[in-house]
């Protein structure tokens, strides 16, 4: 068996040494792609600094062109600022190390530098750029100079007898990575044709096993980075000892922790999910009743404990609350209803008054009593159908006094509905409001009642249908009730508004009553009543 776990382990080690070694090689050659990559973005933006400089000094520059003016004092003028205009840009860009314009008509030079290259190095680059600037092939690109055991990068736009050339010191220009360990690699700026121009590291006795090449945009340049083995195999040395030994301790201090996290959180955290699901699903009277190991999980338990019993008596004291505020809203949307019916009564024995019209007067006042004494009496706020059917045949009775031949009525009752409870004066108000604002004298309007059972949704509703052929509803007063605003201050059928709050309060649905206009002309007013309130009040 030890034999066995030996074999085991030795094969698992020589394994994880295999796909290391594998893995690191591929993460060497990664990182040196990158690294190469890196380098050679870098200098690229070097050239593109300096080719920048050198456009900002060409292009839009009077003073440029006034180098080869005819007034001497202008060419002097125009060389002196020149002169700052140079010092000016190297003293922002460091990456250039010299500025140069010549003019071959005058045989004039402007030079600046920021390594202090000495007079000579700046002569021979000037004769040198001079003699340039009139080969007229010359193509605006990036070349290679050597002077004085300096190499140089640069480039030069010339134009008419002038040329303005940037120049980058090699060495320099190179030295991003100075800092790096070079002992198993090395850095080259090789020349189109192949020619090492520069290169930082070993210069003798390097003999590279893997080589990656950067291309540098807009020049014949390329970066060459040089790779030995030795660097492959320290990475793996160091990373395959480093590994391991965090391996070790990730397994024992892992397993350390999940079990004491799994003790002291996640079982804890899972229990009150638990919990709390239960809560979620309704039983509010639920509590933890778990012990914890810890006593942060005890103090939230009882923490919870105190909170539900809490929520919990916030949520019958709201329910108390609200139920009290919709009764005593309901009691004032009655009282607002009541009110509104004796007014017109007293209106209409005024006008029969004023028409001498005192048998009539009489008989109105009976049956006006009647309907109060309907309105008052003890009982549910919920009536029969037949009883409010009865004191509705009334109030036409009533009616008939003040508007003679002005209203015909036909009602339609479905068999077996007598005994269906309906709101107390709910006919009441729509018929009052159809005599308030839809009569006129000396017309007559017609009033159709259709009243039926009916199954919608899987419930069952009365259905009342109240049309009439008058002149309907103004479109602002359906557009406000639509949107269930509250009616204008001037008390305008607020009866039908007091009717449809009284509805959603009793029944809590909305949409138990809708009314719109049909064609030609008329309304049509329609009532959902279901089998049996949500609230109730009783009158004493």
């Amino acid at each position: 068996m030890l034999v066995f776990q030996i074999i085991l382990l030795v094969t698992i080690l020589t394994s994880y040494t295999i796909f290391l070694y594998i893995n690191t090689a591929k993460s060497s050659k990664i990182a040196n792609e990158n690294f190469i990559a890196l380098y050679g973005k870098d200098l690229e933006l070097k050239i593109k600094d300096a080719q920048n400089v050198l456009e900002q000094i060409v292009y839009d520059n009077a003073d440029y062109v006034l180098l080869q003016s005819p007034s001497e004092a202008d060419r002097y003028h125009a060389s002196r600022r020149l002169f700052l205009l140079l010092n000016e840009k190297l003293s922002f860009d460091k990456n250039v190390d010299l500025l140069l314009i010549t003019e071959n008509k005058y045989e004039q030079c402007i030079a600046s530098d920021n390594i202090k290259l000495g007079y000579n190095i700046i002569i021979e680059l000037q004769n040198f750029i001079l003699a340039q600037s009139k080969n007229k092939e010359l193509k605006s690109q990036w070349f290679i100079k050597k002077a004085a055991g300096h190499t140089f990068l640069y480039k030069m736009y010339s134009w008419q007898g002038r040329a303005a050339s940037v120049f980058l010191d090699a060495d320099k220009f190179l030295s991003n990575t100075s800092y790096y360990d070079f002992s198993d690699l090395r850095i080259r700026l090789v020349s189109k044709a192949g020619e090492d121009i520069v290169f930082l590291g070993e210069e003798k006795d390097f003999s590279p096993t893997e080589s990656f090449s950067y291309a540098i945009s807009d020049t014949n340049l390329s970066l060459q980075l040089d790779v030995r083995l030795n660097s492959v195999v320290k990475s793996f040395t160091l990373n395959g000892i480093g590994v391991l030994l965090i391996i070790f301790i990730s397994l024992i201090s892992g397993i350390i922790l999940f079990k004491s996290v799994s003790f002291h959180i996640i079982h804890p955290v899972v229990d009150m999910g638990k919990n709390m699901k239960q809560i979620q699903n309704g039983d509010y009277d639920h509590k933890v009743t778990t012990d914890y190991p810890n006593r942060e999980f005890e103090g939230l338990k009882d923490t919870f404990n105190k909170l539900m019993d809490e929520i919990e008596n916030l949520r019958i004291a709201r329910y108390e609350e609200q139920l009290e505020l919709e009764q005593s809203e309901l009691k004032a949307i009655k009282l607002q209803i009541r009110p509104h019916f004796f007014l017109n009564a007293l209106t209409s024995i005024s006008n029969l008054s004023q028409q001498h019209k005192n048998d009539e007067i009489v008989s109105y006042i009976n049956i006006l009593s009647k309907n109060i004494r309907y309105m008052f009496k003890s009982g549910m706020h919920t009536v029969d159908l037949k009883q409010e059917l009865d004191n509705l045949d009334s109030y036409f009775e009533m009616q008939k006094l003040k508007y003679p031949d002005c209203v015909f009525n036909m009602i339609t009752v479905e068999e077996g509905l007598d005994n269906y409870q309906i709101p107390q004066m709910l006919l009441h108000t729509v018929i009052e409001n159809e005599y308030k604002y839809a009569v006129v004298m000396g017309h007559v309007l017609s009033i159709f009642i259709n009243i039926k059972k009916i199954e919608l949704k899987g419930r069952q509703y009365l259905c009342i249908e109240i049309e009439d052929d008058g002149d309907g509803y103004p479109q602002e007063f359906i557009d406000d009730f639509l949107k269930e605003q509250r009616p204008k201050e001037d008390g305008t059928r607020i009866g039908l508004w007091g009717l449809k709050k009284m509805l959603y309060l009793m029944y809590k649905e909305k949409g138990l009553f809708t009314i719109e206009n049909i064609e030609p002309h008329g309304c049509h007013n329609k009532f959902l009543i279901p089998e049996k309130p949500v609230h109730e009040i009783r009158k004493h």
